[in-house]
């Protein structure tokens, strides 16, 4: 039989201890990134765009480019640029999340009959309908039924995992219908999940157990060639998008050219310093010497 995680519920001292330590982060935060600025909560909808300066603009870029990982496929990036941030104000969509949250509190502590502690992530989800998720809220509707864990939404702690889902499953950009793209703009959501009750799954499901609000699959419990962990929820009232991110991927650096030669731009060299044929293309000195030795070029 299918088991909740152990502790999800958790105790009077493990809430009190998990609120300690989600105190002292935050405080870390406000020394490293600033104090984020307060404003009225917007009824509606509204997408904010924040200034560069901001300290939750900060802390999105950092958390983008902290979580990126190598990944076995043909999008080679190294870095993002960052263009835009909103912060997502939608009060219909938040208060749908905030009951759904405290329904699972109840849920908890009926179950336990202790403290019913609802975890919350900060999760990156990637979308080509990423900004009509902000204005609507998430949809099960579309959602692929034959994924690895079934009909659910899918949350990643890599800001490079969700990046692959950015053009759509095994989709490309509009314009250049290429999905490593690094000339157009990308968006990825920030969100707020609400874990509640989570199942470690161990293999392949088409469904969330009984009494199961969120399936987590890690690449040390699951041997289907997964490499980095994913979260999926059933229910789309259970995750907030708190930011929208316009971005886009930067090429990898050659590190045996130059400290900051792209290697779309090496290859530009290397092509240039091929035999052509008459008119001789000269080879500048200093792009021959760049590719000597050069293993990714």
């Amino acid at each position: 039989m299918m088991q909740p995680v152990a502790g999800s519920a958790g105790t009077s001292s493990t809430v009190k201890r998990k609120k300690q330590q989600k105190q002292k982060k935050v405080q870390k935060q406000v020394q490293k990134f600033g104090k984020p600025e307060r404003r009225d909560w917007y009824v509606g909808f509204k997408l904010e765009e924040l200034p560069r300066t901001h300290g939750d603009f900060k802390y999105i870029d950092e958390k983008m480019h902290s979580s990126i990982v190598a990944h076995d496929n043909h999008i080679k990036f190294s870095s993002y640029e960052i263009l835009k941030v909103f912060k997502v104000l939608n009060s219909n969509m938040y208060e749908c999340y905030q009951k759904r949250r405290a329904e699972m509190n109840q849920e908890i502590m009926k179950e336990s009959k202790s403290s019913g502690y609802v975890e919350e992530m900060r999760l990156w989800h990637g979308s080509p309908q990423a900004e009509k998720i902000c204005q609507i809220g998430f949809n099960l509707q579309p959602s692929n039924p034959n994924g690895m864990f079934g009909k659910g939404i899918y949350f990643a702690e890599h800001s490079s995992k969700s990046n692959q889902y950015s053009w759509g499953v095994n989709g490309g950009c509009p314009t250049h219908r290429d999905q490593s793209c690094y000339k157009c703009t990308r968006q990825m959501l920030l969100c707020k999940v609400a874990l509640g009750r989570k199942y470690l799954t161990p293999q392949l499901i088409t469904n969330a157990p009984p009494q199961i609000d969120t399936v987590v699959a890690r690449p040390e419990t699951i041997n289907v060639g997964l490499r980095y962990p994913e979260y999926v929820i059933y229910n789309q009232d259970q995750a907030y998008p708190g930011y929208l991110v316009h971005y886009r991927i930067l090429p990898e650096v050659c590190k045996d050219c130059t400290n900051t030669q792209p290697v779309m731009k090496a290859k530009q060299i290397q092509l240039a310093t091929q035999p052509q044929p008459a008119p001789k293309v000269a080879i500048p000195a200093q792009a021959s010497s760049a590719l000597d030795g050069c293993t990714i070029c």
